[in-house]
């Protein structure tokens, strides 16, 4: 197949190899005002990919036949088009993608966080674009990667059991099953907020961040789940936090929102099991995974683990939550201190039925909706 890859960042760079490897052929598209950091691979032709040993990912060189700043380029011809950027750029890939994208093309957002999907259907429409485009979202990033210089990844992470689901979610099964052409082992999911509450990286990262807000601050080198120099940002305390924030979000269940919910540390464990993941405390689960142990604790607060968990993952969570009367003082609690510790009002970025003009829907109207498509 031909597959688009819309952004250069690690995890561009990495489904870009990723799919190149399997044999697919691959356009990697970067916006403009961003080429410098395809300018190694351009004269390279392709993108080195290393791997943890034992995640399954094929690794070497993978080349890349068409490295561009020309979204017509890039997507001409793609069966697939994957959205590889944060979940804040995702209507800025919308907007450049909309003069050219059509019905027959599948559409997938990477980054794992809720509402993409709907944001950049709407998106779509509102530059011009009125094709029946369906367009998937999971629960996560299927890649746990960074970049170690300007031509290679390192692919610590692959996930095995993602979620899927899109807008409208009466096109999910049909996605789901181009999608396996690349990832086998997605699974289908209920809806878009399923996806979204889902994902646990909103209280991981948030977490661990806000806690170990003082190394934040003096920039030191701290690993995230694993003892360094600074031992791990993720301690016994840290966990019990993400314990009290997923209690909450169980209530969903208990109340009937979703025929299935499982704890974010046990979707963890799942995702990696195969990688030799074991434990049964968060703790244990996370520090077991050989391909986590380089992540590092950020030296900013003006950083995805709080710029896009929060105002894309906790805030559109405590909606949810709120809007089932399911109380959540925890999980705000965390969205005040980090926008207290970073000095960003998150709610002014967030992405949520309020900022997208929906949340006078009724719950039910709601669901509806995000399976028709339509109101």
């Amino acid at each position: 197949m031909k597959i688009a890859v819309i952004g250069a960042g690690a995890c561009g760079f990495t489904t870009a190899a990723h799919c190149s490897l399997k044999g697919h052929e691959v356009a990697l598209y970067e916006f403009p005002e961003f080429s410098e950091s395809v300018a190694e691979i351009k004269k390279l032709g392709g993108i080195h990919m290393e791997i943890c040993e034992g995640n399954g990912l094929p690794q070497g060189f993978a080349e890349i036949g068409t490295i561009t700043t020309d979204i017509a380029a890039a997507l001409k011809d793609a069966e697939i088009v994957i959205v590889a950027v944060p979940a804040y750029g995702e209507a800025r890939a919308a907007e450049v993608c909309a003069p050219y994208l059509r019905k027959e093309q599948y559409v997938y957002l990477s980054s794992g966080y809720m509402y993409g999907s709907l944001e950049f259907s709407r998106t779509l429409k509102k530059n011009g674009n009125h094709e029946p485009i369906a367009v998937a979202e999971m629960n996560n990033t299927i890649y746990a990667t960074f970049k170690t210089n300007p031509s290679t990844i390192w692919a610590g992470g692959y996930k095995h059991g993602l979620g899927v689901a899109s807008f409208p979610g009466k096109s999910a099964t049909a996605l789901v099953e181009k999608l396996k052409a690349l990832y086998p082992e997605i699974v289908e999911f209920e809806n878009i907020v399923q996806t979204g509450v889902s994902n646990p990286n909103p209280s991981l990262h948030a977490t661990t961040v806000v806690f170990n807000a003082c190394y934040v601050d003096r920039k030191a080198e701290v690993l995230l789940y694993h003892d360094g120099e600074h031992l791990s940002a993720m301690s016994e305390a840290v966990a019990r936090v993400n314990e009290d924030m997923n209690a909450e979000r169980m209530q969903l269940l208990e109340k009937g929102v979703f025929r299935s919910l499982k704890d974010w540390k046990f979707t963890i464990k799942d995702w990696y099991a195969y990688h030799g993941v074991r434990g049964e405390s968060l703790v244990e689960i996370v520090s077991s995974h050989p391909g986590l142990s380089l992540g590092k604790l950020p030296k900013t607060f003006e950083h995805r683990y709080l710029t896009e968990d929060v105002p894309f993952g906790l805030l559109p969570l405590i909606e949810i939550l709120e809007r089932h009367e399911i109380p959540c003082p925890v999980n705000k609690g965390v969205a005040s201190l980090a926008a207290s510790l970073s000095g960003i009002d998150f709610a002014r970025r967030g992405r949520t039925l309020r900022s997208l003009g929906l949340e006078k829907l009724s719950n039910g109207d709601l669901f509806r909706y995000l399976h028709e498509g339509e109101i």
